[in-house]
Parts: structure tokens; C-alpha cells; sequence
């Protein structure tokens, strides 16, 4: 299997794992993984009536295979997720974060390691 297939297998697998740890039988909201394996899109969608006059459709966590790097492009939640990927097998270094600006890390801290 080659890094490329190996990474869109982890990311299904490890979108499958947060979709059933955020579908609680407390939680009224639906929550979606949706992985488009074609254009290399991987995103976690949570939807559904909060309370009886609010609608949730939040996109959870946003990544995207490019090459055989890993882009996250949202993480709308106070989880990091780098963590979680480098022990499902994906390399720190393969980890881009775009949502983080160059300018604002810190000297030593790569945001490809975040």
C-alpha cells in the first residue's frame, strides 16, 4: 500500500472513530464524517436542532490530502488533533496547519508539528 492510499485509509478511519465519539445519546445533533477519497476532502459535519429554535450545521474538522502531505484547514473544536493523527500513523511532518499563520509561531514550533 502506498503512503498515499495508507494516509486516505487512516483519515476515513479516524473520522469513523470522532464521529462515534461525538454522537452521544445526550447529543441531539447528527454527526456526519464525509470523505471524498476523488478530490481528497475529509470533513466532520455536526447538524441538527440544538434546542428547539437553534439550527447547528458546523463543520467540525476539515482536512485534505494533497500529495502526501495531510492539510487541516479547520478544527473547530478545543481538541488538537495532531496528536491523534501522529499516533494513527501519520508522520508530524506530513501535518500542515493552514489555518495558523507562519508569522505568529513561535521560534522552535513548527506548525507542520502542531
Amino acid at each position: 500500500m502506498d503512503k498515499l492510499e495508507q494516509y486516505q485509509n487512516i483519515l476515513a478511519d479516524w473520522l469513523q472513530d470522532k464521529a462515534i465519539l461525538w454522537s452521544t445519546p445526550t447529543n441531539s445533533l447528527h454527526t456526519l464524517p464525509l470523505v471524498n477519497q476523488q478530490q481528497q476532502h475529509f470533513q466532520l459535519l455536526q447538524l441538527g436542532w440544538q434546542t428547539d429554535t437553534d439550527y447547528v450545521h458546523l463543520c467540525l474538522y476539515h482536512l485534505e490530502l494533497r500529495g502526501e502531505k495531510i492539510w487541516i484547514h479547520a478544527n473547530n473544536t478545543d481538541q488538537s488533533i495532531t496528536e491523534e493523527l501522529i499516533s494513527y500513523g501519520i508522520e508530524a511532518l506530513d501535518i500542515v496547519i493552514t489555518f495558523i499563520n507562519p508569522v505568529n509561531v513561535n521560534e522552535g514550533y513548527n506548525a507542520s508539528t502542531v
